[in-house]
Formats: C-alpha cells, structure tokens, sequence
C-alpha cells in the first residue's frame, strides 16, 4: 500500500506515492483522525512533527538539495482531506520553472482517486524585492500587542523575552520578539516583509540552517511553541485555519540560512485583512 512507515511510537504514518509533486514527496499523518492540528495531545503533535523531521533528514540522504514542509491546517487553508497532513516534499534546483510554483503544486494535492473537498484560496506570493519593509515602530507595535495577549493567558509558561535575537547575520531588536519559550530554546518574532497580516515567525535560538542541524530537544521546543504562537495567531485574528510552512535549504527558497517556521492565519477575517 501506500504506507511508507511508522513511527516507533505508532502514532504518526509515513504515505508515499500519493500524487507525488517531486520525487520523494511524503505524507505524515497521525494515526488517529483528526482534522486540525489542535485537535491531537501533546504526545501526537510533538510525533508527528519529530517524524516530519526524520522523513526531511531522509529526504537529503537521498540527494534532496532542500526540503518544502507544508500544513494546509484547516478548510480556509485549502486542507483537501479532514485528516492532519504535512506534506514534505524534497526539492532539486531549478526542478520547477520558479521556485515559488512549489506552493502552487501543494495548494492543488490532494490524494488519488479523491475529490477535494476544499479549495485554497490562492496567497498571493511577490517576490522579495516586491514586498516593502515595515518599519521598527510598526513591528514594535504588532509585538507589544502579542505580548499583552499571552500575557493575559493565565496557564501559559513562557520565558523572558531576550533584549535581540540573532537570526542567522542579522540582528533583530527584542521589541521585535513577542514569545520566548519557558526553556529558552526558542523565539518569535513578528515579519520585516508580511505576507498576511498576522504572518510570524517562529526560530531556535541557536542558529541553524538545517532541520537536520538541530538537537532534539530544540525539535521539541521548536514545535511546541509553534503551536502556541498558532493559537495566538488564530485567536487574535478570528482565523480559522492556518498555513505552516518551513523552506529548508535554499533549494526550497529559503532566504534566510536559519530554521524558521512561517505561521499564516488563513480564514475569512483574516484572508480579508
């Protein structure tokens, strides 16, 4: 059949030769059905996102100059199946006319022989040079506003914000930051050149270009904190869904040589923002 492996933990399930968009591309789902990513425990998310990172170091094993992994995380992104999915799809130079096309062949997936049941509404995607900078007082300002939220969240444990992040060579001041995690290992900081209002990011502390390149416990760290900047993303914006994303080497366009995940709030409030 179509399944590749499972974890050593059973709970997550590694699909090949489902559409495949390039050579290699995979599937992870948790075992269990569950249409959104909130939806799954602790000990479901951090497996499933441990096995993406297993199937992209695989990826590169097999000649893979990059990796594209993608979640389409609800109906307003586009999710074409009611099941959890990410989609890790190794990538070569110059194997799609524009590197950006990638995201296009994701938006259209869906698996064989199945009707979508959604439509992505299509994020218009500039190139770089296209997308003008904020400035440090409007960043600062979208930053103080995150803060204030989690602040109000009365169960949430987070660590204090660092005075700068180094992002790969560049320096970002620390009003830039609105989360730290309570281990230190990871932070978030609003986006020089958004696509969508409420575009974040999210990075280890450490500087590291790969997935590969990471310890597990800044995996762990990583993730789960993904997925509390997620649902503060979603929650201030009335989204309901969201796109995650993550260009892992700059094969797979990543610009910046430092693991970083791209969080979008997709929905009606916020695709009209």
């Amino acid at each position: 059949g179509n399944v590749h492996f499972t974890s050593q933990s059973e709970l997550s399930v590694v699909l090949s030769e489902m559409s495949p968009i390039t050579p290699g591309h995979a599937i992870i789902v948790p075992r269990r059905c569950a249409v959104r990513s909130n939806e799954l425990t602790s000990d479901e998310h951090l497996d499933l996102w441990r096995t993406v990172c297993e199937v992209s170091r695989a990826a590169r094993d097999e000649m893979a100059t990059g990796v594209n992994v993608s979640l389409l995380d609800g109906a307003a992104a586009g999710q074409p199946v009611p099941h959890v999915h990410v989609h890790v799809v190794p990538r070569r130079m110059q194997d799609f006319a524009a590197n950006d096309h990638v995201y296009g062949a994701i938006d259209s997936w869906s698996p064989p022989l199945y009707l979508a049941q959604n439509e992505a509404i299509p994020l218009q995607i500039p190139s770089d040079d296209q997308r003008q900078s904020r400035t440090k007082e409007c960043m600062e300002h979208e930053a103080m506003r995150y803060r204030d939220v989690l602040a109000s969240w009365p169960d949430l444990e987070q660590g204090p914000l660092p005075k700068d992040h180094t992002f790969a060579k560049f320096k970002l001041d620390g009003t830039q930051l609105f989360y730290a995690s309570l281990r230190g290992l990871t932070v978030a900081f609003v986006n020089l050149k958004p696509l969508t209002a409420g575009h974040v990011l999210v990075t280890p502390r450490r500087v590291a270009s790969l997935l590969q390149d990471l310890m597990e416990d800044e995996v762990d760290d990583l993730f789960q904190s993904v997925r509390v900047v997620q649902q503060l993303i979603e929650r201030y914006y009335g989204a309901t869904a969201s796109n995650l994303g993550i260009q892992d080497g700059r094969d797979a366009g990543q610009s910046v040589p430092h693991v970083h995940v791209h969080v979008l709030p997709r929905g009606i409030v916020a695709d009209a923002t």
